[in-house]
């Protein structure tokens, strides 16, 4: 088995004039993609919960299958709301590449950044999978399916070389040790300009491996993708309502997945099939 390969090369952008071509690219990137392949993969990454909040990054992988692939972070704290609203020349802007159900974006729990794009920027996230519900629908039992993992344990799984796995780890760990209160940090490093080395290192992991772990889990979930979809609209919706509390994604636990009793049915009867 070759060895995943990681989106490296993060891109910092924080000036429109660099945003715009950026956009213009998503636009057409989304326009020619086959159905229910993706055109975005991405993560949010600020103060996302808290009287406080308020996103400072926002980094995105697009056509990952091309060998100089790279993320670019959008520096949203810096650029401030025209980062959402400036046209590109395709008479488009980044929200409505955010709100298109035709242009398909990936993420790893969809929740805290749903619900920070709607609050913040009456921006509705649409079109969205959500790889930690994809992972989850492939396992074989509902007992296995009981409870959501995380992206590190994803990540640890799908790597097979130690080093690499370490290397990963330990770009996460720097960024996390400034910004995280859990681990010594503090919310305000990910604001503080210019943006250091470490930040922008755990924002480029955070994306690195959601291509790899796609194409690993596509293939094993094909005939699930009606319910995984429709799961993954549900959250990002879910999110976007006014009585949703974004204080109650803990860190700290393994969440519950969302299958009902049919839905593990159905899954059971699947697995079943596939195995």
């Amino acid at each position: 088995m070759a060895e995943p390969k990681p989106i490296l090369n993060p891109c910092l952008i924080n000036t429109l004039e660099e945003l715009i071509p950026i956009v213009d690219w998503l636009v057409f990137y989304g326009g020619i993609r086959p159905p229910h392949q993706p055109a975005v993969y991405m993560a949010v990454h600020g103060q996302l919960a808290g009287k406080n909040r308020g996103i400072s990054f926002l980094t995105i992988v697009a056509n990952p299958e091309d060998p100089n692939a790279h993320s670019h972070i959008i520096d949203i704290h810096t650029i401030g709301r025209a980062a959402f609203h400036v046209m590109c020349p395709r008479g488009q802007s980044l929200k409505d590449v955010l709100e298109s159900s035709a242009i398909r974006k990936v993420l790893f729990d969809v929740r805290r950044a749903s619900n920070a794009l709607y609050a913040l920027y009456d921006i509705k996230l649409v079109g969205v999978l959500d790889l930690q519900l994809m992972e989850n629908a492939g396992r074989r039992t509902r007992e296995a399916r009981e409870f959501l993992s995380s992206l590190p344990e994803c990540v640890e799984e799908l790597i097979p070389e130690k080093q690499q796995r370490d290397e990963w780890g330990l770009s996460r760990y720097k960024g996390e040790r400034l910004w995280n209160p859990y681990k010594g940090g503090v919310y305000t490093a990910l604001n503080a300009r210019p943006a250091c080395e470490e930040i922008l290192a755990f924002c480029a992991s955070e994306v690195a491996y959601l291509p790899a772990l796609f194409s690993k889990w596509f293939s094993g979930v094909a005939r699930l993708r009606r319910l995984i979809d429709g799961e993954s609209h549900k959250r990002a919706v879910e999110c976007q309502q006014a009585d949703y509390r974004v204080d109650n994604v803990d860190d700290s636990q393994r969440p519950l997945s969302p299958w009902s009793v049919d839905q593990n049915n159905l899954l059971d009867r699947l697995t079943e099939v596939r195995h």
